[in-house]
C-alpha cells in the first residue's frame, strides 16, 4: 500500500512539471543529494559529490543532525565556467515532517527545508536562495541494504550580478529525481538527475563521521 501511495504522488508531481517552466537560469552546480529522511541528533557526515551537467563540477559536503528530525549541510564545489574553474559554496537543511518510523500513518518520509549558494562567476556572480520539498521511500533489499528512489521540489530566487553591468533577479523552478543505495550502515551512494537550468546527472558518495 504504501509503495502505491509513493508511486503515485512521484507521478503527480511529475504531472505539473510542465506547467512549472521547470529549469532556465544558471541552476545548483551541487545537485540534491538527499532524501527526506534526516540524519539524527548527532550524526555527521561527509560527501563528495560530480556532477555532469551543463556546468561540471565537483564537490563535497558537511552535514549534521541538529535535532531527531533537523539537519542541515555546508557545500563547496569547483564548476566549469566556460574556459575557466570557479568556486561555488552554500548550505540547505530540512526539517522531516513525515517519518514511516513512527507508524503507518504515514505512507513515505517527507521533509521541507530551503536553501543558499553563491557562484563565483568572474566577472559577476550567481546567488540563489529557496526552499524544497522532498520525499523518498526505503525498500528493503534482500542483502539487509536498502533501496531509496527520492524525488525533490524547489523554487528559489536567482539573481545574476554583472559587474558594471547591473543585476536581474528571478524566480526558477527545479525538479531532481534519483535513488540512494545503502553500501553499509555508514556509506551511501547517490545518482540523481536534476531539472533545474543545470540539467544533467549527478553522482555523490556519503559517510558517516560522528
Amino acid at each position: 500500500m504504501r509503495q502505491r501511495v509513493f508511486v503515485s504522488a512521484i507521478i503527480v508531481v511529475l504531472s505539473l512539471v510542465p506547467s512549472l517552466s521547470m529549469g532556465g537560469g544558471f541552476g545548483s552546480v551541487y545537485g540534491g543529494l538527499a532524501t527526506a529522511q534526516s540524519y539524527g541528533l548527532g550524526k555527521g557526515t561527509l560527501g563528495i559529490s560530480a556532477g555532469i551537467a551543463d556546468a561540471n563540477s565537483i564537490g563535497g559536503w558537511f552535514g549534521y543532525g541538529m535535532s531527531k528530525y533537523v539537519d542541515g549541510r555546508f557545500k563547496v564545489a569547483l564548476f566549469d565556467a566556460g574556459s575557466e574553474t570557479k568556486l561555488a559554496f552554500g548550505g540547505d537543511f530540512k526539517w522531516q515532517f513525515w517519518s514511516m518510523k513512527e507508524g503507518t500513518r504515514y505512507p513515505f518520509d517527507m521533509a521541507v527545508g530551503g536553501f543558499v549558494e553563491y557562484d563565483d562567476r568572474g566577472p559577476g556572480s550567481i546567488f540563489q536562495i529557496g526552499s524544497h520539498l522532498i520525499g523518498s521511500y526505503p525498500f528493503a533489499l534482500n542483502n539487509r541494504s536498502t533501496l531509496s528512489p527520492y524525488g525533490r521540489l524547489s523554487v528559489r530566487l536567482e539573481r545574476d550580478a554583472k559587474d558594471n553591468l547591473g543585476s536581474n533577479s528571478d524566480i526558477r523552478f527545479g525538479l531532481n529525481g534519483g535513488a540512494v543505495w545503502e553500501l553499509t550502515p555508514a556509506m551511501r551512494l547517490f545518482g540523481e538527475l536534476q531539472l533545474d537550468g543545470n540539467n544533467g546527472l549527478f553522482l555523490g558518495l556519503e559517510f558517516d563521521v560522528m
